[in-house]
């Protein structure tokens, strides 16, 4: 090997784990993929050549109520939609405001995915009082309604690429939690 080889290669290792240690220490959730982008592997010279930056604060989510939801009420009962709408405002911002109150990407994936959580289990509620409503000969439509509402704000969350990410790498970090846990009982 070559003087210059071996020094393009010293200069390459200490760059690369001085990198390291910076994005370990100001954001613990970025891999080594995310350094690639901080640290381009190009050579000029006998150096790197620094071609990239730090990925950007989480983006902002935005929900909302999909129209045909809306149509399929009841045309007599405006209020319904307006309802939907408000809480659909209300979520967006409150998981807009959780966001940005945070200062670590993973703890703001904490807190919107135990928004979906929620959601889901209100999801369930509704699901199972549709069956119950029909029994009793009363029209299931606002249960369908708010059910189908939960399930397409969970969908708009997850059509939110980087969060999606997020919501998943915290998901699969709790199944693991979990199977610990149970396994030591």
């Amino acid at each position: 090997m070559l003087d210059s080889d071996r020094s393009i290669a010293a200069l390459e290792k200490s760059v690369l784990t001085a990198g390291r240690e910076r994005l370990r220490r100001t954001h613990p959730i970025n891999s080594i993929l995310q350094y690639i982008i901080l640290v381009g592997g190009s050579i000029a010279g006998n150096g790197f050549l620094i071609t990239g930056a730090l990925p950007p604060a989480m983006e902002e989510i935005s929900l909302g109520v999909p129209e045909p939801l809306l149509n399929r009420l009841p045309d007599d009962d405006e209020v319904a939609a307006a309802d939907m709408q408000d809480a659909v405002a209300g979520w967006e911002r409150k998981l807009n405001q959780s966001i940005q109150e945070t200062d670590d990407e993973t703890e703001a994936a904490t807190r919107v995915l135990e928004a979906v959580d929620r959601f889901e289990d209100r999801y369930e509620t509704y699901d199972e009082l549709v069956p119950e409503l029909r029994a009793w000969g009363q029209s299931p439509i606002y249960a369908i309604a708010w059910r189908t509402l939960y399930a397409d704000v969970i969908a708009q969350l997850y059509d939110h690429e980087e969060l999606a990410d997020h919501l998943e790498r915290e998901r699969n970090r709790r199944v693991v939690a979990d199977g610990i846990r149970l396994q030591d009982l």
